[in-house]
């Protein structure tokens, strides 16, 4: 399990987020950790939450889980 929240960078990622949790499906995502390193592989989005003002950033609290092999690469290597 994976969870974490952050900023949408434009209308394109919010977009694929929403469509990726709707359908169900399990895309390859990356999840940076700083300075620990990078998980990569298929994830099933199990929560999704966005908010943001009318005037502001839209913002997401997402939790996925995997739904299949992943790598790990440490950060610096």
């Amino acid at each position: 399990s994976i969870s974490g929240d952050g900023v949408f960078k434009d209308d394109a990622a919010i977009e694929a987020l929403r469509t990726e949790w709707a359908a169900g499906t399990h895309p390859s995502m990356q999840a940076i950790l700083p300075d620990w390193g990078t998980i990569e592989g298929p994830f099933q989005i199990t929560s999704l939450e966005v908010s943001g003002a009318h005037d502001g950033e839209v913002t997401f609290s997402v939790s996925l889980e995997s739904a299949g092999d992943w790598t790990w690469t440490a950060a610096g290597a």
